[in-house]
């Protein structure tokens, strides 16, 4: 098993696969960046408010509402996470 990451230095997509195998209790290797989020097994929609609140929590960001909406699948949520690292990485130099 993988062991979790802590910060937000990991890969977002590492930490967006670890944690949605984590809440949907599935093995992180049957799950590929191009999968669409809401046809992933065992999802529902707390499940995947679950693992969206601990990619946050894991990643030391926070995820708008609006740009959630966009994300279908696993790598435009990793994406979202790295666009939302980097915001905060430039603000924090600022």
């Amino acid at each position: 098993m993988t062991e979790p990451v802590h910060d937000n230095e990991a890969p977002a997509l590492t930490v967006v696969v670890q944690q949605l195998a984590r809440v949907l209790e599935i093995p992180a290797d049957q799950l590929s960046p191009e999968d669409r989020l809401a046809y992933l097994p065992n999802v529902d929609s707390l499940r995947l408010l679950d693992a969206i609140t601990a990619v946050e929590n894991m990643s030391r960001v926070k995820l708008s509402e609006d740009d959630l909406v966009t994300a279908r699948t696993v790598a435009q949520l990793a994406a979202l996470v790295e666009s939302a690292k980097t915001a905060d990485a430039k603000r924090d130099r600022s």
